[in-house]
């Protein structure tokens, strides 16, 4: 938690449970201009959690938080390139059929192989088909197998849960090169009134609702040259979702829009 500190070239393996507290790899208010480059990192109650500013994030790997994100970034801004939070789904296939939300998990009820539901606070996908038990199973950490009556299951994300959580108000942040394809509601939520957000050649896919997400009264959005290639909600949620609380301009051009973008309640840009 010091200026200028780095982090090359090694693998960070966090807290694998579902009580994790602390996050696999924390950049702390004072740790300004640091560097993680050539990291692999996973678990933990984020992955990476950034309080500072003017950080540099570079040929970085990271997928499995048991908390809200992959990347829980409240700091004052930093640039992140070729950054990979890709996390897969149990089964390597996304669900479908899902019309705005993942519905609860039901008793005696026959699934079907890459189904999901929810358990509590948490989205388990079927990796074996068969019928439900009488009730809920427990919820197990990641890449282990919950028997449920003859169905079996795996837990694929908490229910809320981002690839990247901008939170820090009045932040600038840059993200290039990134990839979002895998687990998440949105692949990025922005929660604060940033200063700005810059997005530029960068892949999203297979998020439930919404590549690029807002909530915020932000001031700058510039979404360029990216490809969204589908959400998994068929009748709700965007590739760019601008909420209605964003006060501030946005620029949005150049990119490439394909997948579930034609149901009646879902947009490429809304």
């Amino acid at each position: 938690n010091s200026r200028r500190a780095t982090l090359e070239h090694i693998a960070v393996i966090g807290f694998d449970s579902l009580t994790a507290t602390q996050p696999a790899i924390k950049l702390g208010s004072s740790c300004t201009e640091c560097l993680l480059f050539d990291i692999y990192s996973t678990f933990g109650s984020s992955v990476i959690d950034i309080a500072s500013s003017d950080n540099l994030i570079e040929e970085v790997y990271a997928s499995h938080a048991y908390g809200g994100a992959i990347v829980s970034n409240s700091g004052g801004g930093s640039w992140f390139i070729r950054v990979k939070l890709d996390q897969d789904w149990p089964t390597s296939t996304p669900p479908t059929g899902l019309a705005s939300s993942v519905p609860a998990w039901a008793a005696t009820t026959a699934y079907s192989l890459n189904q999901v539901v929810t358990v509590g606070s948490y989205i388990l996908q079927c990796n074996q088909a068969g019928t439900s038990g009488g009730s809920a199973p427990t919820v197990a950490k990641y890449f282990t197998n919950i028997t449920d009556g003859t169905a079996r299951w795996q837990l694929a994300l908490p229910s809320t849960y981002y690839g990247m959580l901008i939170s820090g108000a009045g932040s600038q942040n840059t993200l290039t090169m990134m990839d979002f394809t895998g687990v998440g509601v949105d692949a990025i939520s922005i929660s604060a009134a940033v200063f700005s957000v810059k997005v530029h050649q960068s892949t999203f896919g297979q998020y439930l609702s919404s590549g690029i997400a807002t909530t915020g009264a932000g001031s700058a959005l510039l979404i360029s040259d990216n490809e969204f290639i589908g959400g998994i909600y068929t009748s709700t949620g965007s590739g760019i979702n601008i909420g209605s609380t964003w006060l501030g301009h946005a620029l949005i051009k150049g990119n490439f829009m394909a997948g579930n973008f034609w149901g009646t309640s879902q947009y490429g840009v809304v």
